[in-house]
């Protein structure tokens, strides 16, 4: 409850030790992974009402690539981690792990599945610029978008197996979904 100044008294902030975690993201055949999105973070597991009710959940960073599909995580609470990753051609990686300081710890990647296609009006003429949203298991949230290149084409390569829902919409056209598709 706020006092007379609106302010709440979120009482004691607890802060842990951090740790540095450094991450090798691997292809199917053991291949670097170059370029990926890694957020590592941790779910608390314990939290007070009234961080519930400032909106403050789970603490998520994104790690910074050092080189060679190896990546770093500086100041991470201490483990498990949550580690969602995502690599074009890749399917989205979203798992708890545990590891050691200093010791590397390694993900494999698995081929994405694709959902691709071309956006066009009911006159056949291909539409640029639509964007394209798709929705399933393991997408993350938000969901991925795309927008469709020249020719209204677009392509989902980080996909899980699994029935997809896809919705477009595009600036002077009444949107559109395509579901029960399946990966």
């Amino acid at each position: 409850i706020p006092d007379d100044k609106g302010r709440i008294d979120m009482g004691d902030i607890d802060l842990e030790p951090a740790q540095t975690v450094l991450i090798d993201v691997l292809g199917p055949e053991g291949e670097r992974v170059l370029g990926a999105d890694l957020l590592v973070g941790r779910q608390w597991t314990q939290r007070s009402d009234t961080l519930t009710e400032a909106r403050m959940k789970e603490s998520r960073r994104a790690a910074r690539e050092v080189g060679a599909g190896r990546y770093i995580l500086e100041r991470a609470p201490p483990g498990p981690w949550r580690i969602q990753v995502i690599a074009s051609g890749y399917a989205r990686f979203r798992e708890y792990l545990n590891g050691r300081e200093g010791a590397p710890l390694a993900i494999r990647l698995r081929r994405g599945l694709q959902i691709a296609g071309v956006v066009r009006s009911i006159s056949g003429e291909p539409i640029a610029g639509a964007e394209i949203e798709v929705d399933g298991p393991n997408v993350g949230s938000p969901p991925p978008t795309t927008l469709t290149d020249g020719s209204g084409r677009f392509l989902f390569d980080i996909l899980s197996e699994g029935e997809y829902k896809v919705e477009v919409k595009a600036k002077g056209f009444v949107p559109a979904e395509a579901g029960k598709l399946t990966a």
